[in-house]
This record gives C-alpha cells, structure tokens and sequence, in this order.
C-alpha cells in the first residue's frame, strides 16, 4: 500500500469547500435577505404579486398579512374589486408606485413606439 498524505487530500477539499461558499452558499443568502427586507418593507400602493400569480395594490398591512385589492374584469360580475387577506410570506414579487411608473414610462414613451 502506499502511504496517503493527509495534507494532500485535505487542501483541495477545502479549497474546494471555500470556494463553494463563496461563490454558491454566500449569494443564495444574500438574495434570501434582500427579499426577506423587502417583504418587510411592504407598503400601502404597493403593487404586489403573490406566489400564485395573482397582482393587486396592497390596501393594508397588518403584521403578518396584507389586504390585497385585486380588480377583475370589466366584462363579468367581477368588476368589483375583491380585497384578499394574504400572508406576507406569499409574496412574490413587490413594484412601489414609483418603479411602477417607470416601467409603464419605459413601454409607453414615443420613442420606445418606434
């Protein structure tokens, strides 16, 4: 049998381990954090999507739930709007009025027209 260096195999596992963490388990947090925040940060006017697709403007915020407004079509017997109790933990997606704006700005504007 031939001797094993411990060293040898243990530097490239840890390197590798490193590595890892760095690059594979450090952003995967960071991204849970700033989605955590902006949960968080929910305010009334948002525009919000929740994880089953449904988008509507944040009415309320009561703690751990939001009033949702959802708005439905004008053709049916829903054209009036439908206040959801949601949980904040179904948040998917969240636009404030004004990042709202400025992507109805950027489809709409003459230039992007041509």
């Amino acid at each position: 049998m031939l001797p094993i260096d411990l060293t040898r195999l243990a530097f490239p596992a840890l390197i590798a381990l490193a590595l890892g963490y760095i690059f594979l388990y450090r952003p995967q947090l960071e991204a849970k954090r700033k989605k955590k925040e902006r949960i968080e940060r929910v305010a009334q006017g948002d525009v919000v999507t929740t994880a089953g697709g449904i988008v509507g403007h944040c009415l309320a915020v009561h703690g751990g739930t939001i009033d949702l407004q959802v708005t439905g079509l004008q053709s049916t017997s829903l054209a009036n709007p439908i206040v959801l109790l949601i949980d904040r933990t179904f948040i998917s997606n969240i636009q404030t009025p004004e990042s709202a704006f400025i992507s109805d700005y950027a489809t709409t504007r003459p230039e992007a027209a041509e």
